[in-house]
This record gives C-alpha cells, sequence and structure tokens, in this order.
C-alpha cells in the first residue's frame, strides 16, 4: 500500500503459468519431474519470455549427479504437450520452503537462487 492508500500487487495472484495463451499449472509439472529417478525434489515457475508469454522453468535438487539439464528436458517433452515444454533447467541445493512445506516460488525467482542455470530450449 501506498502513501496515498493504493494497493499495489508485487507477486502473482496465481501460480498458473500462460504460455503462448494456454494455463499450464506448476503443480501438474513438478508431479512429472518428480517421477524422473534422477530428480529428488523440483519445483516449477514461470518466466517472462518474448515469444511464449511465459516459459515453464524448473529448479531441481538432483538425485543422480550425472543427470543433464537437456536429458531431463527431453524426458519431460516426451511426456507432455509442447505447451508445457520447459524453457529452462536449474540445479540447486535446495528447494525453498515455508514452515508448511509449500514451495515459496517467490525465492526462485531472486538473483542468486539459480546461478547455474542451463537453457534447454
Amino acid at each position: 500500500m501506498d502513501a496515498d492508500a493504493r494497493v499495489h500487487v508485487t507477486g502473482r495472484l496465481k501460480d498458473l503459468i500462460k504460455v503462448h495463451g494456454y494455463q499450464v499449472s506448476p503443480e501438474e509439472l513438478e508431479g512429472r519431474l518428480a517421477a524422473h529417478p534422477g530428480v529428488a525434489d523440483v519445483a516449477v515457475a514461470g518466466r517472462p519470455d518474448a515469444e511464449r508469454g511465459e516459459t515453464p522453468v524448473a529448479w531441481v535438487v538432483r538425485r543422480d549427479v550425472s543427470l543433464a539439464p537437456g536429458a531431463l528436458a527431453d524426458w519431460l517433452a516426451a511426456r507432455v504437450s509442447h505447451v508445457k515444454r520447459l524453457g529452462r533447467v536449474h540445479f540447486v541445493e535446495a528447494i525453498p520452503r515455508n514452515a508448511a512445506g509449500k514451495i515459496e516460488r517467490r525465492r526462485l525467482v531472486e538473483p542468486g537462487v539459480s546461478a547455474d542455470a542451463t537453457t534447454v530450449i
């Protein structure tokens, strides 16, 4: 709220990712990615994209250190429609969660959280 008592939304009103006008659920992609044997934990959020509007981005805690970003993205692409394909994969040490265990997506997009990002598309 500013000095003139106007409210400004500074975060996402919802978690859905809008890709080419389609709504993509991050939870659906997280569930599919979590089924990969090399993934220990995962979070998905949307990031701005000039061509797609937004693109799904995954932050992944690897169970298998040999897991490559492109291999994971290809694995998911074989199981989802084209609008649900990942734009980036970031490997991280841990997924930020609140005390209730819910993913803190806002913290995923902060600078420094995903320094080892690899573009996969």
